[in-house]
């Protein structure tokens, strides 16, 4: 289980294909001397298991459903991706639960820039909005994101939503898309930022959303 909140930004720096499964070897950003074999990692929002780790890289296997289902069949050597270690029990809960399961794929289809935020950011994993130094503010970010009409009733206005492993806010619903803010801070430490227009992203809808839905079939 994992939160949402980016650790770091690693980079792919091998792929071995394979008829069942591909093994990627993916260069962190952070040291992985206390990271065991076996242990969870969240690549772009997908769980995937370490099975070979050294100093500052580590080996995972995604199965050819995964890769059919999320984005990691597009990624290639030198591609950038969002990482977040196992959420821990004593670990403080900044983002929302997220589970690693990708619901679906999103695609991005249009991004507003605007030099003054929302009079209310509601972000997960986000607070900060002045750069270091001059005291001016850098350009955040509105998203419009189309997604699978099966999903609409998990998506709610102010709940929350991972893209690509990010915890984000849902800021508005129109029909079968969404919108989200993005602040500077999320734009500089994820892999958000060098997103564009027709970018496909790893949705993962908010996993409470499913148990009401749940408890509601049952009990009905």
């Amino acid at each position: 289980m994992f939160t949402g909140i980016i650790e770091g930004i690693g980079t792919v720096r091998k792929i071995v294909r394979r008829r069942t499964s591909h093994r990627l070897t993916i260069r962190s950003p952070f040291s992985l001397a206390r990271v065991k074999l076996g242990e969870s990692i969240a690549v772009n929002g997908v769980c995937l298991t370490v099975v070979a780790r050294r100093q500052r890289s580590f080996d995972v296997d995604v199965a050819l459903e995964s890769l059919r289902v999320t984005t990691l069949g597009e990624l290639g050597q030198g591609s950038p991706v969002n990482l977040e270690r196992a959420l821990r029990l004593h670990d403080r809960l900044g983002g929302h639960l997220v589970l690693g399961h990708v619901d679906a794929f999103g695609t991005l289809t249009k991004i507003k820039k605007y030099s003054k935020g929302p009079r209310s950011p509601t972000e997960g994993p986000s607070r900060l909005w002045r750069s270091k130094g001059p005291r001016s503010l850098i350009e955040g970010q509105e998203w419009q994101i189309t997604f699978p009409p099966r999903l609409k009733k998990y998506i709610l206005t102010k709940g929350s939503i991972a893209l690509d492993g990010v915890s984000l806010t849902v800021n508005a619903i129109k029909g079968s898309h969404f919108s989200i803010y993005l602040i500077p801070y999320t734009l500089k430490c994820t892999t958000l930022k060098g997103k564009k227009p027709k970018d496909r992203l790893n949705i993962e809808v908010d996993i409470l959303g499913k148990y009401v839905e749940r408890w509601r079939a049952k009990s009905g």
